[in-house]
């Protein structure tokens, strides 16, 4: 009865919304900016210029709605895109993570630490488990591609790499691709990743070569993470499937205490 109660509230909400309200990027500046960006021409407003300091990695957790982010220093934080407000939901969760994505199939995080290590992380309670110490190294950002079940991983000097999230096994997608991108993100409208270099240049990748394409060499500058925010339609199929996927291998409380 619960779920038909979510799943209404859901319909309602999206029927009176608009697309564009949801379809975008959201990059964190490394001091406490919250930027939302449009993925077409690298335009952004900004959210907060007092959220949670020096997060290195973000990912939308479309099962309850909110972004989550790594500090690099332990600290996992749930983090309100409307207002750029947050909780902490661990501090001594896993050490040095640069990179971190959402993986809408199972309802965890994946976070890469930089040296090849793959980990999966709970964002109920931060707990985590090692998927891999021997997966690619020097990855500076990550995404995860729903569309085939794969993590994306940018390597800091023109590496594009296919990561299985099962065991950290990989190959090469390219060694020529776009360099030092700080923040990567998988836009299941349009199928594209969307890279940001940290100094104001936003990018259409293209997962299957690594090609791309500048969409704004004048976006927002200094990003140092970045995810991406679906349309209400797509939202919709990925809510649903969390609350099932939860309801499958979760029996414990998902509340904050």
């Amino acid at each position: 009865m619960r779920s038909k109660s979510i799943l209404a509230a859901v319909m309602v909400i999206l029927f009176v919304i608009s697309p564009s309200a949801f379809a975008s990027l959201y990059g964190m500046h490394g001091n406490k900016g919250l930027f939302q960006i449009d993925p077409a021409d690298g335009s952004y407003n900004t959210v907060s210029l007092n959220s949670i300091r020096s997060i290195s990695g973000l990912a939308y957790n479309s099962s309850d709605g909110y972004l989550y982010g790594m500090d690099g220093n332990k600290g996992l934080f749930q983090i309100d895109p409307v207002d750029g407000s947050y909780n902490t939901v661990n501090l001594n969760s896993i050490r040095s993570i640069s990179t971190l994505s959402y993986n809408s199939s199972d309802g965890y995080l994946y976070g890469m630490d930089g040296n090849k290590g793959l980990f999966q992380i709970d964002p109920v309670d931060g707990s985590y488990n090692t998927v891999s110490l021997n997966s690619v190294g020097s990855i500076s950002a990550l995404a995860y591609n729903s569309s085939n079940g794969y993590l994306y991983g940018m390597h800091g000097n023109k590496g594009l790499f296919q990561i299985d999230p099962a065991d950290g096994s990989y190959n090469t997608v390219s060694l020529n691709s776009i360099r030092s991108i700080s923040g990567l993100a998988y836009n299941s409208s349009d199928e594209y990743l969307y890279g940001m270099d940290g100094n104001k240049g936003l990018f259409q990748i293209d997962p299957a070569d690594g090609s791309y394409n500048a969409v704004s060499l004048n976006s927002v500058g200094s990003i140092s993470a970045l995810t991406y925010v679906p349309e209400p339609a797509t939202l919709l199929l990925l809510s649903l499937g969390g609350l099932m996927m939860r309801r499958r291998h979760r029996g414990k409380d998902k509340s904050f205490v």
